[in-house]
């Protein structure tokens, strides 16, 4: 509620003219919301009634200056005030100014358009226009008739219209910049049926005309959400033919009916059993760069738009081969099934590849990831399709766990005991994107794994051991973070043998670079001097036994990378250079055997001279 400057008691304290500036002042307060005006409409009919000069002063509000009539008017007044303020100022229903207020209202609007813009009035409507007949013929500087200001409410009332085109028959032949005529706007605003059949029993010849842009008032009804389907069958019924014509776009009216009406299988029904026909005709729908883009049936945009089941049938009964037609992203409609977490159509095409490489189990795994029953249907279908990668080398694994929010755990499990294997597969060989494992990743995503996902994807095997043992070309920065997060759930495994081994000796089998080891030794410093039970290979044996790939760093064979790291292991625990493992071997002896580089092969020499 707006502060009021000044009450009827502040007023009478002041002269004359000061009263009448405060009075004036107190009323466009009072008209400037629907609310003030029914609450305070006492004051302002006292205020008329003592100072009636104040009807006819402007404000410039909205860019424009208006008069208390125009305010009362787009705010819905009760009739009284309106009453009141045509009787102090008669001349204010012309917009004609008084007094000093010679200003640009001319070029303003009339009240009745303010009126008809509100919407909710007939009393008012109707006291303007007889205040003023030919009100209803004027356009203002808006260039639109008063009706035209109705049609665009969607809450007008059909007595409204009714009476605005009994006072001036012609103004169904008019309408906005787009539409030709009443009947069009009409149908663009989605109003009533109540009102549709009264414009169009005034001019029925337009229902076969066209606006500027090659609509139909039926597309024109078809785009509009709010349109009826009691609507939409009397315009068929009106002119059947209009089922055939596209619109601008080369659309069908099922076509658009698809894209607005989706869920509206009644509507979607009668427009399919007019015309079968138009399952097979393409649209056009609007691209990312604002262009128009052919050959999308409307299969795909029920698809899109997570139809009901029924209506998707509806359109594969019809025609069975559409499920296999692509559109202009090669997409099949499956695919907009599975993004929709959706799962109704056939299998005969989960096995086709459009865009970007992605099979439907790809989609599906897409954010939102689709609800369990679907990926098992999916893998149902098409087994295969969980080794499958995309053009980005992830397979649905990958993707399923790649989440923006909380990854499902019934989800992932499906995928996981389709292919149990693909929990130690890498992705993103050729591209720019993240690296790594399903757990990288599942770590990675910005809602954290639970324990039990942290399991799953390591086949049960102690998840630190998991993630040092599993080689992969993931960046050093990847890793850690998955490490950081593990040993956070799981810090007591850091010092549990598993196969023999403890996450360190993992690490150096894996060949991790000296910023790994050295983070790893500080949250276990105990752990250098352990040995594996298995082979009693130190740290230091365990990195020289293996040139393999590292799983932290595409660097890592570097011969420089790999040196500091075998100095770093020595600095540590320099006894290691003289203690042999179980099958006897020193270090200095694995060195040798692994063809390593000879700065690393002399330098072990020169650590421990004897051996040689």
């Amino acid at each position: 509620m707006p502060q009021m400057n000044m009450n009827n008691e502040a007023i009478e304290d002041l002269d004359y003219n000061e009263q009448l500036a405060a009075a004036t002042n107190r009323l466009f307060e009072i008209l400037r919301t629907e609310e003030s005006v029914l609450e305070f409409c006492d004051e302002v009919l006292s205020l008329l009634q003592r100072f009636p000069k104040a009807a006819g002063r402007v404000s410039f509000q909205g860019g424009i200056y208006q008069n208390l009539l125009h305010m009362a008017c787009r705010n819905n007044a009760p009739i009284s005030v309106i009453c009141a303020l045509l009787t102090a100022w008669p001349d204010g229903v012309r917009n004609t100014p008084i007094g000093r207020s010679y200003l640009p209202l001319i070029d303003a609007y009339l009240p009745l358009i303010d009126a008809c813009i509100c919407a909710k009035s007939l009393p008012t409507i109707q006291l303007l226009v007889e205040a003023y007949p030919e009100s209803v013929q004027e356009k203002g500087r808006t260039t639109k008739l008063p009706l035209q200001h109705a049609l665009d409410n969607a809450d007008v009332s059909c007595e409204i219209i009714e009476y605005l085109v009994r006072q001036w028959p012609q103004s169904v032949d008019y309408g906005d910049r787009r539409a030709v005529s009443a009947l069009h706007q009409a149908c663009s605003s989605g109003l009533s049926l109540s009102i549709i059949q009264f414009l169009y029993q005034q001019a029925p010849h337009f229902i076969q005309r066209r606006t500027k842009d090659g609509d139909l008032p039926l597309h024109l009804a078809c785009r509009q959400s709010r349109t009826s389907i009691d609507t939409i069958a009397f315009l068929l019924n009106a002119w059947p033919e209009s089922i055939r014509e596209r619109d601008c776009r080369s659309s069908t009216p099922l076509f658009l009916a698809c894209t607005h009406h989706v869920q509206n299988i009644e509507m979607i029904s009668l427009l399919l059993n007019k015309y079968p026909d138009a399952v097979q005709t393409a649209g056009q729908i609007a691209g990312q760069t604002g262009d128009y883009r052919h050959r999308t049936l409307p299969l795909h945009q029920v698809c899109k738009f997570s139809a009901p089941l029924a209506v998707i049938q509806m359109f594969v009964t019809a025609c069975p081969q559409t499920v296999r037609s692509q559109d202009y992203a090669k997409n099949i409609p499956l695919n907009y099934l599975c993004m929709s977490s959706m799962s109704a159509m056939g299998t005969h095409c989960l096995n086709v590849q459009p865009l970007d490489g992605m099979l439907p189990l790809h989609c599906a795994c897409e954010t939102p990831i689709a609800s369990a029953d679907v990926i098992s249907y999916l893998i149902e279908s098409y087994p295969v399709a969980v080794r499958v990668p995309d053009c980005h080398w992830r397979l649905p694994l990958h993707i399923a766990c790649n989440q923006a929010t909380a990854l499902p755990m019934e989800t992932i499990e499906c995928l996981v005991r389709a292919w149990p294997d693909s929990i130690q597969v890498c992705f993103n060989t050729r591209s720019d994107f993240n690296k790594g494992l399903p757990l990288d990743l599942a770590c990675a995503s910005k809602c954290q794994p639970s324990v039990e996902l942290i399991c799953l994807l390591t086949n049960r095997t102690p998840p630190l051991h998991f993630a040092c043992t599993q080689t992969c070309t993931s960046w050093i920065p990847d890793r850690m973070a998955t490490l950081k997060i593990l040993i956070t759930k799981f810090s007591k495994d850091g010092m549990v043998f598993h196969d023999g081994k403890l996450p360190i000796h993992c690490a150096c089998y894996a060949q991790a670079p000296q910023a790994v080891l050295k983070w790893w030794l500080e949250q276990y410093t105990d752990s250098i001097h352990t040995v594996t039970t298995d082979s009693g290979d130190s740290p230091l044996h365990c990195y020289l036994s293996s040139r393999a790939i590292s799983v932290f760093s595409h660097t890592v064979e570097d011969n420089s990378d790999y040196f500091s790291a075998v100095q770093y292991l020595v600095a540590q625990q320099p006894s290691a250079l003289y203690h042999p493992n179980k099958m006897g071997f020193l270090p200095l002896h694995l060195a040798a055997m692994h063809d390593d580089s000879l700065d690393v092969v002399f330098y072990l020499a020169r650590q421990n001279p004897s051996v040689i």
